[in-house]
């Protein structure tokens, strides 16, 4: 294992220059099929080096630190982060970003607490804070499509959704179905994920293990419990969120907005 880890040791700026290869192959499909997003890969090209490499030095920093409130205060920052770009997602929900906070925080608290809580895995920075980081990141991917999804089902089912209100139905009555519709829809690429795992995918947290040199098992464990902490993540960012944004819909006397 020592051997392993001093070969990635030696990874460095050189290599990351020589990564760079990759991204001029996508450069250039991109030009030559005229697509005009070359402007926008480049910016996402720079925006990750900049940022993993920030990121890398305030974990090393809290790392050093390895305190609780560090943890809680780098998580707080990483959740409304998330909850920003994912709330930015949806400009035709109000307090959309309020909405993803909640739902992301609440997700965030319950999952990445069991995990500490119940010493599924030791209550220290370097432990935490990367399997938070995998939950936040899920939380918002999974919260950026419960507002399309609700949208969508509210655009294509207005007529039905008014119909109900007229005979009586409470707002909450009116979208029950149409709640339960969107929220499958929500967690369907999880559920195709957790299909694949294994199979046809090799999730990150295995992998990155096993490169670092790590007892396969050890590995395989550990990213089970990852997708258990993430199908938990999923369900509730996804339950709050759609709850919330289809409330926003609709009036206090239970008439629809949209």
């Amino acid at each position: 294992m020592n051997d392993i880890a001093a070969v990635w040791q030696n990874v460095g700026w050189k290599q990351i220059a020589s990564a760079l290869v990759f991204v001029a192959i996508a450069l250039f499909l991109l030009r030559k099929q005229n697509l005009g997003l070359e402007k926008n890969f480049l910016i996402g090209v720079v925006r990750v080096f900049v940022q993993l490499m920030v990121v890398g030095y305030v974990l090393n920093v809290v790392f050093s630190l390895k305190s609780v409130e560090s943890i809680v205060a780098l998580l707080s920052v990483m959740v409304v982060i998330g909850a920003i770009t994912c709330g930015r997602s949806a400009p035709d929900v109000p307090h959309a970003q309020l909405i993803a906070f909640i739902g992301m925080a609440i997700g965030t608290l319950l999952s990445v607490g069991l995990l500490a809580g119940l010493s599924i895995v030791p209550s220290q920075p370097r432990q935490i804070i990367p399997l938070a980081g995998i939950a936040i990141g899920m939380g918002a991917n999974v919260g950026t499509l419960a507002f399309g999804r609700v949208q969508d089902e509210i655009a294509a089912n207005k007529a039905k959704i008014e119909a109900a209100l007229c005979l009586g139905a409470t707002s909450s009555q009116a979208m029950k179905r149409h709640l339960r519709l969107s929220l499958r829809r929500t967690l369907a690429p999880t559920l195709v994920t957790l299909k694949l795992v294994g199979i046809v995918h090799l999730p990150g947290a295995m992998t990155g293990m096993i490169l670092a040199g790590a007892n396969v098992f050890q590995a395989v464990s550990i990213q089970v419990i990852v997708f258990y902490m993430l199908l938990c993540q999923a369900t509730v960012v996804a339950t709050i969120v759609s709850h919330l944004a289809a409330r926003q819909f609709f009036s206090s006397d239970h008439r629809l907005l949209a």
